[in-house]
C-alpha cells in the first residue's frame, strides 16, 4: 500500500514536471520562431535597401534608403509609436472658408528655417502624438513671425489637455487648435516639458487674447503652396507609407506604396517650404522623428505624391477686440493675426487651378 502511494505521488510529480517542461519548451520555441522571423525580416530589409539604393545610383529612384533605430520595428509598432493621426468620427469643424491673398507673390522657392521660424527637430518618442507636434510647429512659426521671437511650445500640454483626442493614442490637429482657442493659449516647452506619455494636466495658460477659426473644406497643391508662401509653416496630415521609415534624407522622397485614399491618412507633419531640384518639385517637411544616425527631420518629398484635400486655417489674434470686417481687395483676415493652416493631404496628384472666383465673406 505504501509502495502504491509512493508510486502515485511520483507519477503526479512527474506529470507536473512534464507540464512545466512543456511550458518552458513552448516559450523557448516561440522565442526561437520570433528570432528567426526577426532575422529573416532584417535580412529582407537589408536586401530591400540595397536594391533600392542601387536603383537610385542608376537614376531610377529620386531618394536613398538607410538603416536607423526604427528599421527593426514591425508595421504595428511603427503605427502605434511613430504615427498618430486620428480623425474623430463625430467631429464637426467650426471653420469657415479660407481664401488665399488675392495678389499673393509666390516665390519659386521657400524655406522658413532661413527666416528663423522653425524650432529644432523634436522627437515624439514612443507616443502617437504627431498631431501635437504638427500643431505646435505651425504656432511656433506664427509667433516668431509676429513677435520676432522663436519660442518652443508644449506638445505635452496638448497631449494631456485636448478634449476629443486620445493623447499618445492619436489625435487630430484641428482639435488641438480648438483646445488652444478655448484655453486662450498654450504653455511653453520649458514650463510644460514633453514626457512622451499620457499624464494629468499640470497647468493652465491664459494669454489674454483669443483665437477664432476660418478654413476651407477643399483645396489643392497650388492653394497649399500659396499658404506656405504667404502664411508660414503649415500643419499637414499625410498618408505615411511603410518605406518612409527608411528615408535617409538624401534626394526627394517619393513612394508608390501610398494609397489614393483619404482614409489612409495616418501621420501629421509640418510643411516648412517647397522648391524644385533637378526638375522635380518638392515639399520641405519637418517630421517629429529625431533619429540618432539617419536623420528624417527635414525631408524633401516629391510634390506630385501629395494633394491637399481639406485645409483648415485657425487664426490667432493677439488682441482682445473682435476682428475687423473684410474690405474689398483685402485678405480674408486682417493684419495683426497669427495664421495656422492644417491641410489634409494624400498620395495622388490632382492638379486644380488656383481659386479664381473669391467669395466675399464677412464676419
Amino acid at each position: 500500500m505504501k509502495t502504491f502511494i509512493f508510486l502515485a505521488l511520483l507519477s503526479v510529480a512527474s506529470c507536473k514536471s512534464i507540464d512545466l517542461f512543456d511550458s518552458q519548451l513552448d516559450d523557448l520555441w516561440e522565442r526561437f520562431k520570433k528570432k528567426q522571423l526577426d532575422d529573416s525580416s532584417w535580412k529582407t530589409k537589408i536586401a530591400e535597401i540595397s536594391r533600392h539604393n542601387l536603383e537610385a545610383d542608376l537614376g531610377l529612384r529620386t531618394w536613398t534608403k538607410g538603416l536607423n533605430k526604427y528599421s527593426d520595428l514591425s508595421p504595428e509598432e511603427q503605427r502605434t509609436s511613430m504615427l498618430g493621426y486620428k480623425l474623430p468620427k463625430d467631429f464637426v469643424s467650426e471653420a469657415s472658408t479660407w481664401l488665399p491673398p488675392m495678389h499673393a507673390v509666390v516665390p519659386e522657392r521657400m524655406d522658413w528655417r532661413e527666416n528663423g521660424f522653425v524650432t529644432p527637430v523634436k522627437n515624439q518618442g514612443d507616443c502617437g502624438s504627431c498631431w501635437a507636434f504638427a500643431a505646435t510647429g505651425s504656432l511656433e512659426g506664427q509667433h516668431a513671425r509676429k513677435t520676432g521671437k522663436l519660442v518652443s511650445l508644449s506638445e505635452q500640454n496638448l497631449v494631456d489637455c485636448t478634449k476629443g483626442n486620445d493623447g499618445c493614442g492619436g489625435g487630430y490637429v484641428a482639435l488641438a487648435f480648438h483646445y488652444i482657442k478655448n484655453n486662450k493659449g498654450i504653455d511653453t516647452e520649458i514650463s510644460y516639458p514633453y514626457a512622451a506619455k499620457d499624464e494629468n494636466a499640470i497647468s493652465k495658460f491664459h494669454s489674454g487674447g483669443y483665437m477664432r477659426l476660418c478654413g476651407s473644406s477643399k483645396g489643392d497643391e497650388e492653394a497649399l503652396k500659396v499658404a506656405v508662401a504667404t502664411v508660414g509653416p503649415i500643419s499637414v496630415s499625410i498618408a505615411a507609407a511603410s518605406d518612409m521609415f527608411d528615408y535617409s534624407k538624401n534626394g526627394i522622397y517619393d513612394s508608390n506604396k501610398c494609397k489614393n485614399d483619404t482614409k489612409s491618412l495616418n501621420h501629421a507633419v509640418l510643411a516648412v517650404g517647397y522648391g524644385t531640384e533637378n526638375g522635380k518639385d518638392y515639399w520641405l517637411v519637418k517630421n517629429s522623428w529625431e533619429l540618432a544616425l539617419v536623420t528624417m527631420d527635414i525631408s524633401k518629398w516629391q510634390e506630385i505624391s501629395i494633394t491637399c484635400v481639406e485645409p483648415h486655417v485657425p487664426l490667432m489674434y493677439n488682441m482682445n477686440s473682435p476682428p475687423e470686417r473684410r474690405m474689398e481687395g483685402d485678405n480674408f483676415c486682417p493684419e495683426g493675426v497669427l495664421w495656422v493652416l492644417s491641410a489634409f493631404i494624400y498620395c495622388k496628384k490632382e492638379t486644380k487651378a488656383l481659386i479664381k472666383n473669391f467669395k466675399r465673406i464677412n464676419k
